[in-house]
């Protein structure tokens, strides 16, 4: 059975398994039964060894970004940070999504698009030119593909006078590794809090209450662990006492590294 169009690309992988199902599975050969097929089958790949490294199947293709920032792959374009415009940059072009390289380091990553004269733009990669010109964020393409609960964030809460506010926060966030669904979450809280106008430092402090929680819950999560074990209760005391100490020494640490803020500063 053969087929050569799909709708999808899922749906070709769908069928695809299908049949390599019914292929390992159904022998088709005198003398041989099904089952006998299937436990030959598992001997082979119990006797495989592991691969020594991972393998990732993909085309390598280098490019060189165009004055609008982009690599063109397959009649589609891809962003990639605006600093490599005119640079060298290698794009590992796999079935579902595409990886470019700078130098050897991961620059950005996009879905790999289907059909032709598509683009795709993260807004992070273009943070420096809105920042030059914040006019031109409103009707990019890059910001009309970011999620739709962090445009309507920047739509009712920078737009249209704080545009260059959000691009710095927007540019913070993309130094620090945070995120969107990270900033869309410390929205959300902060709105069940009350706040009806938020700003940057709104939500760079939300954002630094969230994280101060994350670490706590994992302490806590190691002081259960331990406290689990069978110990001697004295000596059971003793650890959690330990541990303890050493959290909130972590707890310190972690708020002296940030400026002091304090809900007062917030006005809601």
């Amino acid at each position: 059975m053969s087929r050569q169009s799909f709708e999808t690309l899922d749906a070709a992988q769908n069928w695809l398994d299908r049949i390599l199902l019914k292929i390992n599975t159904t022998s088709g050969i005198t003398g041989i039964s099904d089952s006998q097929k299937q436990e030959r089958i598992r001997a082979d790949l119990y006797s495989l060894q592991p691969a020594p490294q991972p393998m990732g199947c993909f085309e390598a293709e280098e490019h060189t970004p165009d004055n609008y920032g982009t690599i063109n792959v397959d009649y589609n374009n891809y962003s990639v940070p605006e600093g490599l415009v005119g640079s060298s940059v290698l794009a590992r072009v796999y079935s579902g999504h595409i990886a470019i390289y700078h130098q050897g380091r991961r620059v950005a990553d996009h879905v790999r698009l289907e059909g032709k004269g598509g683009w795709s733009m993260q807004l992070e990669h273009y943070l420096g030119t809105f920042l030059r010109k914040p006019g031109a964020l409103d009707n990019s393409t890059a910001m009309r593909q970011v999620p739709a609960e962090l445009a309507e964030l920047y739509r009712v809460h920078f737009c249209p006078d704080r545009q260059r506010e959000f691009i710095r926060f927007m540019m913070y966030a993309r130094d620090n590794g945070i995120m969107q669904s990270r900033i869309t979450a410390a929205a959300r809280s902060l709105r069940l809090n009350g706040v009806r106008h938020m700003t940057a430092d709104h939500l760079k402090v939300e954002l630094d209450s969230m994280l101060e929680t994350d670490m706590s819950e994992n302490d806590a999560d190691t002081i259960a662990s331990v406290s689990c074990l069978y110990i001697h209760p004295r000596q059971q005391r003793a650890s959690i006492e330990e541990h303890a100490v050493t959290t909130l020494d972590s707890l310190t640490a972690v708020l002296c590294s940030h400026p002091k803020l304090h809900a007062g500063n917030i006005n809601n």
